[in-house]
């Protein structure tokens, strides 16, 4: 889906369904030398919904991830999303997937990113995206917000969450590779080889798409956004003052057949009934020193999520941090150690 303001010239000859239809992305010197691959949840969170709403069409694993989703959602409010996207045809409004604006954001701030551009969309957008969702006529531009974050969130613990920590790991993998190759090749190197679906030919990057074709004008940054599910179609998004938004698919989509979930206590663990399961799962997971990051995917759990029960267990004295560079190292102190030994059901890590 393409944006409708800034420097966006869309063929009225392309809205026929019929042909190939191409982007063409018009690239300045200025916004190569900010090329930038960022990692986005929410992209992903909207990939994976056209993915769903595709259904049996999907291919192997995301025909897999599908139906371990679906079977996740049944009867949860995420489901909603499901059904407005099919409603699209699997076409998902450019107003929800903003451009990456670092390099890796959680998905709680990257759905206020959401809420602000959809703010800025005007009140004639918002109403029409209002009436194509399952929200009743009549609902308010900030109720149909508040619906909008509570479903995603809630489609994202059900139908993602379970996979994200692997997810990210790929994710990031790829990222390295194709960073080292722009520092040692250049851009055209890492343009000319990011999709096979995306073809360069400086200053042009043409990609094939299912919205509408279009010529778009990028001279402020180039952003790549790779995405375990960007194999159904590559993702265009113009934000104003040139900045371009382009996915790709990226490598490491088998792990969508098989989810990564974390250690459930069971109903008698003294240690989750006295913390809650949430913390008892990071108390026990810093059984080793190490960064948010690390943990949040050694359990499974959103870095946000782990942020929280940090914050908690460091403002309760049974963890510490301190300074390791660039990164902040988490461990237990005495309490923490005290805790896993006395309640832990389990022999406490020696002190660090």
């Amino acid at each position: 889906m393409i944006a409708t303001e800034g420097k966006v010239h869309v063929d009225a000859a392309a809205y026929h369904p019929v042909g190939l239809r191409m982007i063409k992305v018009n690239t300045d010197p200025v916004a190569l030398s900010h090329l930038r691959i960022s990692l986005s949840p929410l992209w992903e969170t909207f990939g994976s919904l056209s993915s769903l709403a595709w259904g049996r069409a999907s291919s192997w694993p995301h025909s897999e991830w599908g139906r371990n989703a679906e079977q996740a959602l049944a009867g949860r409010p995420g489901a909603a999303l499901v059904t407005w996207i099919r409603r699209l045809h699997g076409q998902v409004p450019q107003e929800l997937t903003p451009v990456p604006s670092t390099i890796e954001r959680s998905i709680d701030m990257e759905l206020q990113a959401m809420v602000g551009r959809l703010a800025e969309a005007g009140s004639d957008r918002l109403a029409d995206l209002i009436a194509g969702s399952p929200m009743p006529p009549g609902t308010s531009g900030s109720a149909w917000l508040t619906w909008l974050t509570e479903a995603v969130l809630d489609y994202w613990e059900a139908a993602l969450e379970p996979y994200w920590a692997s997810m990210r790991m790929a994710l990031r993998n790829d990222v390295s590779q194709r960073a080292q190759r722009l520092a040692t090749e250049g851009t055209d190197a890492v343009l000319a080889a990011v999709d096979s679906r995306l073809r360069w030919q400086r200053p042009v990057l043409t990609l094939s798409t299912a919205a509408v074709s279009a010529t778009v004008e990028c001279d402020e940054r180039l952003i790549l956004v790779p995405m375990l599910f960007g194999r159904r179609a590559t993702r265009c998004v113009v934000e104003p003052a040139g900045v371009v938004g382009v996915s790709y698919q990226a490598r490491g989509a088998a792990l969508l057949a098989k989810p990564r979930t974390a250690r459930a206590p069971s109903d008698d663990d003294r240690l989750a009934l006295l913390l809650g399961r949430g913390r008892a799962a990071v108390l026990r997971g810093l059984a080793e020193p190490t960064t948010t990051s690390d943990l949040a995917e050694s359990l499974g759990l959103s870095a946000s999520t782990i942020s929280e029960h940090l914050k908690t267990l460091v403002a309760a004295d049974v963890v510490h941090k301190r300074r390791d560079g660039v990164r902040v190292i988490y461990a237990l102190d005495g309490a923490g150690m005290a805790l896993l030994k006395y309640l832990g059901d389990e022999d406490a890590p020696p002190p660090h």
